[in-house]
């Protein structure tokens, strides 16, 4: 069984995009360790944690190489909902329901633009008279109903 470039870069950046994820947290968790007022540079904690953060721009960057950036950009929100989840986790964050729609929100946008882009082949370029069938279908109504009313609802209940 032989893996597609196209695969394995969307499971690239999949990775990348969590170790970065990761990484906020663990950074913030050394500053507040911090009690010695030390520089942030000397602690191992916030280096390891800028490992973690490079270590995953550069599986993005590899990700890149192997999918199209239609592919790969929107995958950037995975970073998002796993540092609302590792946030939690490390430094002991709250997660309201209004995080839980966030991310729901960024998985159905993020999967929504994979799945579009997939779709489209090799054809990276979509014309103008493409766009506005695409446009016009009912799925894009429903998913652009679907983050305005989400948007709207998160943005009113803070």
């Amino acid at each position: 069984m032989t893996l597609s470039p196209t695969f394995i870069g969307v499971l690239v950046a999949v990775c990348g995009n969590s170790l970065i994820g990761v990484s906020f947290p663990l950074t913030r968790m050394a500053h507040e360790q911090n009690t010695d007022k030390k520089h942030y540079v000397t602690l191992p904690l916030w280096r390891f944690a800028m490992v973690l953060c490079t270590i995953g721009e550069l599986g993005n960057l590899v990700a890149y190489s192997l999918a199209r950036p239609s592919l790969v950009s929107p995958l950037g929100a995975v970073s998002v909902v796993v540092n609302s989840i590792a946030s939690w986790y490390f430094i002991g964050e709250t997660l309201s329901w209004v995080t839980a729609a966030g991310s729901a929100l960024c998985i159905g946008g993020g999967v929504g633009v994979v799945h579009v882009a997939a779709s489209q082949g090799q054809n990276a370029f979509v014309t103008l008279v493409e766009f506005n069938r695409l446009v016009k279908q009912p799925e894009f109504a429903m998913f652009i109903t679907l983050v305005i009313v989400g948007s709207v609802v998160l943005i009113a209940s803070k």
